[in-house]
């Protein structure tokens, strides 16, 4: 909290903003929220908004990317895409090269009943 007071453009004492800090929070049902938690959420948002991890680490002041990787947890779709890339790779592979029909289309027709195997 001091680093905050001493950041402000008005004089305010530290007991003064802790006052209307537990002010606003009872006001808001958010007893409890610390000012690190906001802290928390704003860095777990951008990563949820898919931010870089290295932008994270500029915007929260972050001195270590270990720091900042606490977060990493929250941005897993490029594990999907990597899935679904590995998966696309193999099921091109297991075609027969002088098979140019579309597989998604063909199996469409099977379930279907339109073909016969």
């Amino acid at each position: 909290v001091e680093e905050i007071v001493g950041e402000m453009p008005l004089p305010v004492s530290v007991p003064m903003l802790r006052l209307h800090w537990l002010k606003a929070t009872k006001a808001c049902g958010m007893e409890g929220v610390r000012w690190h938690d906001l802290r928390h959420t704003y860095a777990s948002w951008l990563v949820q908004a898919k931010v870089p991890l290295r932008t994270v680490q500029e915007l929260m002041g972050h001195t270590t990317m270990a720091m900042t990787q606490r977060y990493s947890h929250l941005a897993d779709e490029h594990l999907r895409e990597a899935v679904e890339m590995m998966r696309q790779s193999q099921a091109k592979e297991a075609r027969p090269k002088n098979d140019t029909s579309n597989s998604d289309d063909t199996n469409k027709k099977a379930r279907e009943g339109g073909l016969s195997y």
